[in-house]
């Protein structure tokens, strides 16, 4: 059973591709395990996830962009939902309390989106996002790999990320050039204290030179000299250092 989503030039413009399944939309819902939870939807489009939420959670905020869509699902009048019409980027998680977070999110800004997720996770429980493929692979990538980077870092030092599967291009309305992945976000307890603007700006800067070892990285990307780290470690490239070898390095750097 499929929906068929409207659609027009400003929506994609918006970067939107609409889930045109229900099945689809229902392992989605079952990966997040709403079930008596309050929940955030990022992005509720034709509504699609919205009403398979709706029938499980307590309670649902469905935020939308599009003034058009929001005012849709507005009249609906779903049980358990509250339709906001706003930019998530501008909402501030600090409203809500222990919420699971679903969203189909745009490649344009899933960056930006995953980096509030995390500073704001505070309010959050769990996170379950749709998120082409490109993108997801950063989030769950092994050490060494050229996925591997700064975002993945951050993410996993606060959160363990889950692929739970691949959806074709063609479950999606317009239809995106490249597959998405759905992925789960469990939050868990940092293995590491540190100061975590200071610290992640440190890992950003030597990511801007991944192509070059960890002693012209640090070079490069910092005022710290690299005295006093062994050599084996200064040669490698910023790809394969772990979390855990990121924090010794910071913390010797700044004892200098």
């Amino acid at each position: 059973m499929t929906t068929q989503p409207h659609s027009s030039p400003r929506k994609r413009r918006l970067g939107q591709h609409f889930l045109n399944s229900t099945r689809i939309a229902q392992r989605i819902v079952d990966c997040a395990h709403v079930a008596g939870e309050s929940v955030i939807e990022i992005g509720a489009g034709t509504g699609v996830v919205t009403r398979l939420i709706g029938a499980q959670a307590r309670h649902i905020t469905a935020i939308e962009i599009d003034a058009q869509l929001a005012a849709r699902l507005k009249k609906e009048r779903m049980p358990n939902t509250v339709v906001r019409q706003g930019d998530f980027l501008t909402v501030s998680l600090k409203e809500f309390s222990n919420v699971v977070v679903i969203g189909n999110i745009p490649y344009a800004i899933s960056t930006a989106i995953v980096r509030k997720l995390v500073s704001e996770r505070a309010s959050i429980k769990r996170i379950v996002l749709t998120l082409q493929k490109e993108f997801a692979q950063r989030l769950y990538a092994e050490t060494g790999t050229t996925q591997y980077g700064a975002l993945t870092l951050y993410v996993g030092c606060y959160f363990d990320v889950t692929k739970e599967f691949v959806i074709p291009a063609r479950f999606f309305t317009p239809a995106p050039r490249v597959s998405s992945v759905v992925v789960v976000l469990e939050k868990k307890k940092p293995s590491i204290a540190v100061d975590e603007q200071q610290f992640f700006a440190f890992i950003n800067g030597i990511f801007r030179y991944r192509r070059k070892c960890l002693k012209n990285a640090i070079a490069h990307a910092t005022q710290y000299k690299p005295r006093g780290i062994d050599r084996k470690t200064l040669m490698k490239r910023p790809a394969e250092l772990s979390l855990m070898n990121y924090h010794q390095l910071y913390s010797k750097l700044k004892q200098r």
